[in-house]
């Protein structure tokens, strides 16, 4: 068990009225809205920051002094987890053990092993093309905690290649690991637009070139995709 979790179980200990996978879908949407709020909306969408601020505030009202507290420790310190493993994905390992087998088994919820992962980037990208070409567009239909795009941007790093160089289309139909995913791409700089629904509900712009966002009401674009001006014309 990392400290993280460690950190999470007290506040179940303590909270001995709420389940440890409330706590952790807590935890996931205070995570997802201290970063999404403060990282994106304050700056472009003032309505959409309100209502999660709404959300935020809604949330913490529901714990004590003390555990809200422990939710910003249990944050820092899975923070500290990622810095000193990077590209792994921690949290939705953690999440994905508290549902039950026949609700995975259900959603096809089965995240797979980075080492095969890491095959499928190396079979998948070139880094010669990557050179050659000025962006990839990348779809990631069922991303899950978003572990192929983790575990490419190491392939880029690997190969010395700008971060920039793939913008990932992040899907995933499962809120709270939407929300994972939106965490992992943040805190490792990923560009990208995770995007919280059904793939198959998604329809494909009319010129063939990618999905069509235009009516996709949970789309969240990452922290990474801002701090690149030439990725501006590809939000949607």
């Amino acid at each position: 068990m990392y400290d993280f979790e460690k950190t999470l179980q007290k506040i179940k200990e303590s909270e001995r009225t709420k389940g440890l996978r409330d706590i952790y879908e807590d935890f996931i949407s205070l995570s997802f809205i201290t970063l999404f709020n403060q990282g994106v909306n304050k700056h472009i969408d003032k309505k959409k920051y309100e209502e999660l601020e709404k959300e935020y505030k809604s949330i913490v009202s529901k714990y004590k002094k003390e555990n809200v507290e422990r939710f910003v420790k249990a944050f820092a310190k899975l923070v500290k987890l990622m810095e000193e493993n990077p590209y792994e994905d921690f949290l939705g390992q953690a999440y994905l053990e508290l549902k039950s087998s026949n609700e995975k088994k259900v959603l096809g919820q089965f995240f797979t092993p980075k080492e095969v992962v890491d095959f499928m980037v190396r079979s998948t990208f070139d880094s010669e093309k990557i050179k050659e070409k000025e962006i990839i567009r990348a779809l990631d239909p069922c991303t899950g905690a978003g572990i192929f795009p983790l575990r490419a941007m190491k392939f880029l790093r690997d190969n010395n290649l700008p971060p920039w160089k793939i913008v990932w289309h992040a899907v995933e139909i499962d809120k709270y690991l939407a929300m994972i995913s939106y965490i992992n791409l943040t805190l490792f700089g990923i560009p990208a637009i995770v995007i919280n629904e059904d793939i198959f509900r998604i329809p494909a712009q009319e010129n063939g070139k990618g999905l069509d966002l235009s009516k996709v009401k949970n789309k969240w674009i990452t922290i990474g995709f801002l701090l690149y001006p030439q990725l501006s014309k590809y939000y949607l």
